[in-house]
């Protein structure tokens, strides 16, 4: 998987090389968002021609997103040794149906207690410019959720629906959580548990609700994360 190898901006570099063919736009970025290096995709996905000229310029200085939309986020968390770079991806303008379809992908970094640089992988699926469905890849390009069900379909609590965009989209801990939201850590364990417990009831669509059982599982007990990763690549 791509999360083995990302270990070094030179193994980073690789990746991009690697994929110079790939659907998919690949680009390395610098801390400040620069880009350093792509491949064609990415610059066919910016309409700038060539490297040197996207070389240097952020995603402010690029017209990526076509419209603001509605975006949800699921957290993967990667290391990469050199905390100045990180590697993100957007694929757009797809023409595989007859109304283009705009897939925007970006891995946002952040920074976790361990002092490691890591990567937030956001995508935005976007038909006739409004958000039809938000599909979250892993690094290897596998589809692993329809995000937009959980937050239509499920009627999460206010409480419930923040806990959970902090869990997914900013992978807090329960203490900060807690912290956040002025809430003890106990009873932010107990909303996650009483969310997990409720949710057979709140769905017929069984594929669904035991990979969103996955999903908590997968977020809140990281010793089973191994365990839990073969359950929810469906």
């Amino acid at each position: 998987m791509l999360v083995d190898k990302l270990i070094s901006l030179k193994t980073a570099i690789d990746v991009v090389n690697d994929n110079k063919n790939s659907s998919f736009g690949y680009a390395i970025k610098n801390a400040k968002g620069q880009v350093i290096t792509c491949n064609r995709m990415f610059l066919e996905c910016t309409g700038v021609a060539s490297l040197k000229e996207l070389q240097g310029l952020s995603d402010q200085d690029i017209d990526l997103w076509k419209d603001d939309v509605y975006d949800y986020a699921i957290g993967e968390k990667i290391s990469i040794d050199s905390k100045s770079y990180y590697l993100s991806t957007e694929s757009l303008a797809n023409q595989t149906s007859i109304e283009p379809i705009t897939i925007l992908t970006e891995k946002i970094p952040f920074y976790d207690e361990d002092g490691k640089n890591y990567i937030l992988v956001r995508i935005k699926i976007l038909e006739n410019n409004d958000l039809t469905k938000c599909r979250i890849y892993t690094l290897n390009d596998a589809p692993i959720i329809e995000f937009k069900y959980y937050f239509e379909t499920l009627k999460f609590t206010s409480k419930e629906y923040r806990i959970l965009k902090y869990l997914i989209e900013h992978n807090l801990e329960y203490s900060q959580i807690a912290k956040l939201m002025n809430y003890t850590p106990s009873s932010i364990k107990a909303c996650i548990s009483k969310m997990y417990d409720n949710l057979n009831i709140y769905s017929k669509d069984y594929r669904k609700l035991n990979f969103l059982r996955s999903l908590l599982k997968y977020m809140f007990l990281p010793e089973l994360n191994k365990e839990i990763s073969k359950i929810i690549r469906f």
